[in-house]
C-alpha cells in the first residue's frame, strides 16, 4: 500500500475532524447555564425592568411559586419609601398573590412627616425622644436611621394594626442596651432583654395580639431603633425603612455592625431605593457617589449572599421650574445619578429598574403633576402616582421571574 499517496487525503481530514469537535465543545460550554452570582449572565430586559444577571431572583421566584414559604422583602430608601405609599401599594400587591406574612420591619415609635400603611401608634408624648439620621450626628444607628429613647422608667407605646386585625403575630424589638432591659407587650407579658453591649439586635420573637401596648424600661440604658413583626404563617413580608431626605451616604452614620440585624432578618431581596436627594446636589461627585453605592452593595452581598438586590431609579423630578428648556428644569445631577445607577447595576450583576422611563422620560413629572399623579412640589408623587409606579414594577417583576432563564 502507497501511504505516501494517502496522507495529502486524510491530514486535511484529521485537521476538518478535531476542528468540528473543538467547535462542539465550545457549543456546548456555551449552553452551559451559569448561575453563580459572580459569573456574567445573561441580560433580561422586561420594560423598564432589567436584570443584569442576578442569580438572587431565581431563588426568590423558587420560594414564591412554592407557597409554603416565608419570603421577605426589604426596601430602603427615602421620602418615596419613608411615606410607604410606593411600598404600600407593591405590599399589598405581593400578599394578595402569595399571602400576607405579615407587616414587616416598622419605625420605633411614631416620626414626625412619615407615615406606614400597616401601623398606626399612639403619640409618644414627653415618654420618648427620638433622633433620626436626617439632622442627627449620632454615629450608631440602626439601620432604620431611627433611634427612640425612652425619657422615663416606663416608657410606654401603643401600635394598631391599620387592617384592624387582632390575631396573633410573632413581635420583635430592634434595641440596643448597655444592661439588662424589661419590655413588656400586652398578653405576651414580661420579656428580659439581654445587655446586648451597646450593639443593635433583635429581641425573641414573642407571639402578641394588637393594639399592642409595649413598655420599655431602663431609661437611659436602652434605645430602639423599631420593631420586627410577621405573622406565624407564609407568606409575603414587605418592610418600608425609610427616612425623608437619606441619601447613601446616611449609611456612614450606621453602628459599624449596623447590617448584622439586617442580615438577621434574612430578606430574600433587598430593594434599595436612593437617588432623589443626590439628584438634588448640584456638586455631586459622580466618581465618588459610584465608590459610596458599590460599597454599599458589597456590604449587601457580603451579609446576604442569597439575596436578590433590585437599585430602583429616581423618578422624574423638577427643580428650577421658572427655567423655559426641560433640561434646565430639571436637577443638574439627575442624569449622573441614573448613569452610574445603571453602570453599577451592570457591574455588579443587579436587578434596575428606571423609575424615570417608566414615568415617560426628561420633565414628566410636569404631565403627571398636571394628570393628579405628581404633587405641586414636582418631587414626590400622589398617592395614585405611587401606586401606579409600584403595580408597573410588580407587574414587571412578575414577568421577568416567569422568563425563568
Amino acid at each position: 500500500m502507497n501511504y505516501n499517496k494517502r496522507l495529502p487525503v486524510c491530514k486535511p481530514l484529521a485537521l476538518l475532524l478535531s476542528l468540528l469537535l473543538m467547535i462542539s465543545c465550545h457549543d456546548e460550554e456555551q449552553k452551559a447555564p451559569t448561575l453563580s452570582a459572580n459569573q456574567p449572565q445573561e441580560t433580561v430586559s422586561h420594560n423598564q425592568l432589567t436584570r443584569f444577571g442576578d442569580a438572587g431572583l431565581d431563588r426568590l421566584a423558587a420560594k414564591l411559586q412554592a407557597g409554603n414559604q416565608r419570603v421577605h422583602i426589604l426596601q430602603l430608601g427615602d421620602s418615596h419609601t419613608a411615606a410607604d405609599l410606593f411600598t404600600g401599594q407593591l405590599r399589598m400587591r405581593f400578599q394578595q398573590r402569595f399571602g400576607d406574612g405579615g407587616p414587616g420591619m416598622v419605625s420605633p415609635v411614631q416620626v414626625s412627616g412619615q407615615r406606614s400603611a400597616v401601623v398606626n401608634f399612639s403619640k409618644p408624648g414627653q415618654s420618648w425622644q427620638l433622633w433620626s439620621t436626617r439632622k442627627d450626628p449620632h454615629e450608631d444607628f440602626p439601620f432604620t436611621g431611627l433611634i427612640a429613647q425612652p425619657l422615663q422608667a416606663n416608657a410606654n407605646v401603643t401600635l394598631t394594626l391599620t387592617n384592624g386585625n387582632r390575631g396573633r403575630y410573632q413581635v420583635s424589638a430592634l434595641y440596643k442596651s448597655s444592661t439588662d432591659a424589661t419590655l413588656t407587650m400586652g398578653s405576651a407579658g414580661r420579656q428580659t432583654l439581654p445587655d446586648s453591649q451597646n450593639h443593635w439586635q433583635l429581641s425573641d420573637a414573642q407571639q402578641a395580639t394588637f393594639p399592642l401596648n409595649a413598655t420599655l424600661s431602663g431609661q437611659e440604658h436602652i434605645q430602639l431603633g423599631g420593631w420586627f413583626i410577621s405573622a406565624p404563617r407564609s407568606g409575603v413580608i414587605l418592610s418600608a425603612v425609610g427616612i425623608n431626605g437619606a441619601t447613601l451616604s446616611a449609611w456612614k452614620k450606621w453602628q459599624s455592625d449596623g447590617l448584622a440585624p439586617l442580615a438577621a432578618l434574612k430578606p430574600d431581596m433587598v430593594i434599595l431605593e436612593y437617588g432623589t436627594n443626590e439628584a438634588f446636589n448640584d456638586d455631586l461627585d459622580p466618581a465618588l457617589y459610584r465608590r459610596q453605592l458599590e460599597a454599599r452593595i458589597v456590604q449587601i452581598r457580603e451579609a446576604l449572599p442569597d439575596a436578590a438586590i433590585l437599585l430602583i431609579g429616581p423618578p422624574d423630578s423638577i427643580k428650577n421650574k421658572g427655567q423655559a428648556s426641560c433640561s434646565a428644569r430639571e436637577p443638574v445631577s439627575l442624569a449622573k445619578v441614573m448613569q452610574v445607577q445603571k453602570q453599577v447595576a451592570e457591574a455588579q450583576q443587579l436587578l434596575f429598574w428606571d423609575w424615570r422611563a417608566f414615568m415617560g422620560g426628561a420633565c414628566s413629572m410636569e404631565r403627571w403633576s398636571a394628570a393628579g399623579d405628581a404633587r405641586p412640589d414636582l418631587v414626590h408623587l400622589s398617592a395614585d402616582g405611587y401606586k401606579k409606579s409600584a403595580d408597573a414594577l410588580f407587574d414587571q417583576l412578575m414577568a421577568l421571574m416567569a422568563q425563568g432563564h
